[in-house]
């Protein structure tokens, strides 16, 4: 349980393979410091406002990031051999963490987890050059939360080919996003000018190990898959972390309001949480819910504790077709 004794709505939840958001968030931009580049936390609210000194790289990536929808991006150079989240704390409001193949996995996963802990979901996108990278950062991140986005794909004017533009476009389009149902696989990214055409073993590989692949179809840059590197496979759709975030802040919101009208009442905490479900499941959001079991703490009867099941909606991504054909 939470040790919190400030009057509010906390929520925490465990995910399994049997259950496992728009416009104007705010992302984190971690590039290496090179020589030149200014040292800190920078805050930047239009492209125009990235310091002069600053490589064409990360004014490439602010501008995709701009362009797509984000609404502030903390710009943050890192220092060799650290792993720069410290720096992050602070800022509360990011939705999404934009970075290179090489950050230390240990530092994210635990800003990623520790973000969640608070109540303030989090994802990050990796950009990798190489196929090869890209599986080795997969295997070494290995979390829910974690966007690998391969390969080395080029954008009109940039400094040249790198896999973190494309990590750039994912978080952009799923941060202006507000449908947890809006599916990213099959998506076209227009400000992406070219992908290298890789042999389909490698393509199905990348797959396989969980890793968001881009590729070049007909003049078009587009997203494969939209995927986690999820330990877990049943929990590799980036949808279904999204459904996630986007029922437990409905939650979180409808009971912060309960709590603001001075509710008294657990059966009335219940009656509203099972209103919330059914309606989100109407959305098609939810596969099905099991009624939420609401209760006074014996310890804390100021402490209302509820409990719940539930089961995210799947995107379909592929269907098989079995036929059995006769003729004459």
């Amino acid at each position: 349980m939470f040790n919190n004794l400030r009057p509010g709505v906390y929520a925490r939840y465990d995910l399994s393979g049997a259950s496992y958001h728009g416009g104007g968030k705010a992302a984190a931009l971690i590039l290496n410091r090179g020589v030149g580049d200014p040292a800190g936390l920078h805050i930047i609210k239009h492209p125009q406002d990235i310091p002069s000194a600053s490589c064409g790289l990360a004014r490439d990536c602010l501008k995709l990031l701009f362009d797509g929808g984000v609404g502030k991006i903390y710009l943050l150079y890192r220092e060799e051999n650290s792993d720069a989240f410290g720096e992050l704390q602070p800022a509360g409001e990011i939705r999404a963490v934009v970075c290179g193949e090489d950050i230390p996995a240990a530092g994210l996963t635990a800003y990623l987890d520790g973000r969640s802990a608070a109540q303030r979901e989090c994802l990050a996108f990796i950009g990798a050059d190489a196929p090869q990278s890209a599986v080795t950062a997969a295997e070494k991140l290995s979390h829910g939360r974690v966007c690998v986005c391969a390969t080395a794909v080029s954008i009109s004017g940039g400094e040249g080919p790198s896999g973190i533009y494309g990590a750039c476009c994912l978080a952009a389009a799923v941060l202006s996003n507000e449908n947890p149902l809006r599916c990213f696989s099959g998506m076209d990214f227009p400000t992406l000018q070219s992908a290298p055409q890789l042999p389909e073993t490698e393509v199905q590989s990348l797959l396989a190990a969980g890793v968001c692949v881009f590729e070049e179809i007909g003049g078009s840059v587009r997203l494969i898959r939209a995927m986690t590197v999820s330990p877990d496979k049943t929990l590799r759709g980036l949808n279904t972390v999204l459904i996630i975030d986007y029922v437990m802040d409905r939650l979180r919101g409808c009971l912060h309001r309960r709590v603001s009208a001075g509710v008294v009442n657990p059966q009335s905490i219940r009656d509203q949480v099972t209103a919330e479900l059914a309606a989100i499941t109407d959305e098609g959001v939810l596969a099905d819910f099991a009624p939420p079991n609401c209760y006074s703490s014996k310890e804390d009867p100021a402490l209302c504790i509820v409990e719940l099941a539930f089961s995210a909606a799947h995107l379909i991504s592929r269907i098989h077709i079995t036929a059995r054909i006769t003729t004459n």
